[in-house]
């Protein structure tokens, strides 16, 4: 009891380890509650809680944030030791800046959905662009994301925006802009189907293109690229920019090409923050025949292939966002639960909800989802 006594006394951090043997065990009370008694708010993160099995954390120590291993230390460790040390610079060195914004952890149920089923984006982006990097790089970032639409999560089908905050990529102070590029333009009338030139001419009617949608939302009006160029330099914030293709555009695949292209093109200098663009491609727009229900899948994944090749052409291989899939209960709303901040209660009811289903389309889940995590955010 004195040597450990003497080792709390001497030690800068404390550990524990939660599992259901450590709330049973003999000497585990004492260790943390006196670890507690010297630093009863979190903010001086004298106390790292890690969790590696189920078990109800109640009490004083409930509000607490913890490290979630729960399952991938026998599943995934690598990815269980990427958690456990990015979850110890958060409580040990930001303690004071989690628990004056703990109320952000609580993130309207919107915002969380935007982020189910989204670990292979994650990881494309982690790539890309390495976590905790700030954004005020001055560079250019195109991505384009393709599935089909009851694959997309909320009303601008997904908010590029939700995976650079989950990668603390963005100054909190200096939240993106996000805007829309909505003007269409019409390919059916530009003679390019028969002209021999039809990739180069489509690639550079997309760079075209792009600055004229630029212009018109930076600043309302046609306008040189020089000057479109000189708004984004001296931007104060981010840009995230999305565009929803139509279902003309998506089958010229080139025109979407040349858009990523020249934005990828694009540098903002040293003292401005670098800006995004995303190319949304909703599948169901591929095979518009009256068998399409046949052949969606088939033509997707050709649809996908091509896109891949046609990148690497350009060398614009990261540009591609892997495929969006259908959400499985077991893996992914699990996965979801571990990542995010879903209290125990919601969890309980979300899995019953689910009950049944191996997979769910992304729609559908929304539909069960949606109202438990509206309910309880409202309280």
């Amino acid at each position: 009891m004195v040597a450990m006594d003497e080792a709390i006394k001497q030690a800068k951090r404390i550990i524990a380890v939660f599992s259901p043997d450590y709330f049973l065990a003999k000497y585990t009370t004492p260790e943390w509650t006196a670890v507690f008694a010297q630093d009863p708010s979190g903010k001086k993160g004298f106390l790292i809680p890690i969790k590696v099995r189920p078990t109800e954390i109640t009490g004083l120590l409930g509000p607490r944030i913890y490290i979630d291993l729960v399952d991938l230390i026998d599943n995934n460790e690598e990815e269980a030791r990427r958690r456990l040390l990015g979850g110890i610079n958060t409580v040990a060195n930001d303690q004071n800046e989690v628990n004056e914004n703990k109320r952000a952890l609580h993130r309207p149920p919107d915002y969380l959905l935007g982020l189910l089923n989204r670990k292979l984006q994650l990881k494309h982006f982690n790539d890309q662009i390495p976590e905790r990097k700030h954004v005020d790089q001055g560079q250019a970032h195109s991505f384009c994301l393709f599935g089909p639409r009851q694959e997309w999560p909320n009303s601008i089908r997904f908010k590029l925006s939700h995976l650079l905050e989950e990668h603390k990529i963005q100054d909190p102070k200096q939240s993106p802009e996000i805007k829309p590029l909505q003007t269409t333009i019409n390919l059916s009338n530009t003679g390019i189907a028969a002209d021999k030139a039809r990739e180069a001419k489509l690639l550079a009617l997309g760079e075209t293109h792009l600055w004229k949608l630029l212009a018109h939302r930076l600043l309302g009006y046609d306008a040189e690229k020089s000057q479109t160029l000189k708004v984004l330099q001296n931007a104060k914030a981010c840009h995230i920019f999305y565009r929803e293709v139509t279902s003309e555009e998506i089958k010229n695949q080139e025109f979407i090409v040349g858009m990523l292209l020249a934005w990828s093109q694009l540098t903002f200098g040293s003292n401005a923050p670098s800006h995004f663009l995303l190319i949304i491609c909703e599948s169901d727009y591929v095979e518009s025949s009256v068998l399409s229900w046949i052949f969606r899948a088939r033509s997707a994944s050709l649809w996908y292939r091509q896109m891949e090749r046609l990148l690497h052409k350009y060398d614009l291989p990261e540009s591609l966002l892997p495929l969006l899939g259908t959400p499985t209960v077991a893996e992914d709303v699990e996965d979801w639960f571990k990542d995010h901040f879903i209290e125990d209660q919601q969890r309980t009811i979300i899995r019953s909800a689910l009950k049944g289903h191996s997979a769910i389309p992304l729609a559908n889940l929304k539909e069960k989802i949606f109202p438990i995590l509206q309910n309880h955010h409202s309280q």
